[in-house]
């Protein structure tokens, strides 16, 4: 799974990467995204352009009778089951992000890794969004991080790793007007082994609280 991620980024810096303008967008880096956060995404609007908006990291989803669940992560395998099926097809998005955080499981406990692509300081993460109405009656738009199996050089940490899209693939997952689902299927795989550096960092990252650059700093 990504439970945490950072992006270190400005909106000028977000737009100049992505191609959409900011409109006006207020970014502040930060270094321990966690849920329930709003954070920036990049859609794609009915004429083609891409912008910039803020979503709450988390999508709700019914679970029987009055019950929900917050959904940070959707799995690849799930994509095109049940009720993802639609979001996966007509509501994709772009993650933009520095890095993510896995913990590996060791007998001394839990140890936290910052994980982030060797050749691209800033990237985006497939992302799907959906529309959801809090118990306030506010409207917000909330998106999901998908997810794949780990590939061999990160599952020695967890199991699981975000996708994490190259340049040449976000417009393709942006494009919901086009695509069959092997086109996107064959962007939902593990990323190719030797694209990430990864380093063990401090236990201060553990606490969703703690947002400083000094969290990226190498425990070693």
């Amino acid at each position: 799974m990504c439970g945490r991620y950072t992006l270190d980024a400005s909106a000028e810096d977000i737009s100049r990467r992505f191609g959409a303008p900011a409109r006006q967008v207020k970014v502040s880096p930060s270094y321990n995204v966690s849920p329930g956060q709003l954070m920036p995404a990049i859609t794609l609007e009915s004429d083609g352009t891409r912008a910039i908006e803020l979503m709450v990291w988390g999508i709700h989803r019914f679970f029987g009778k009055d019950k929900t669940r917050v959904l940070i992560n959707t799995r690849a395998e799930n994509a095109f089951g049940g009720f993802w099926r639609k979001t996966v097809f007509a509501q994709r998005c772009l993650i933009p992000a520095t890095g993510f955080y896995e913990w590996k499981l060791t007998k001394d406990g839990k140890i936290p890794y910052c994980i982030r692509p060797k050749d691209d300081a800033l990237y985006a993460f497939a992302g799907i969004w959906e529309d959801w109405q809090n118990d306030e009656g506010q409207r917000l738009r909330t998106y999901s991080i998908m997810t794949s199996a780990a590939n061999e050089e990160t599952k020695c940490i967890h199991d699981r790793m975000p996708i994490v899209l190259h340049r040449t693939d976000e417009a393709a997952w942006l494009d919901v007007a086009s695509g069959s689902q092997n086109a996107i299927e064959r962007l939902l795989c593990p990323s190719e082994d030797g694209r990430f550096e990864m380093y063990e960092v401090g236990t201060a990252v553990n606490n969703p609280r703690n947002n400083g650059s000094s969290l990226l700093l190498s425990a070693k």
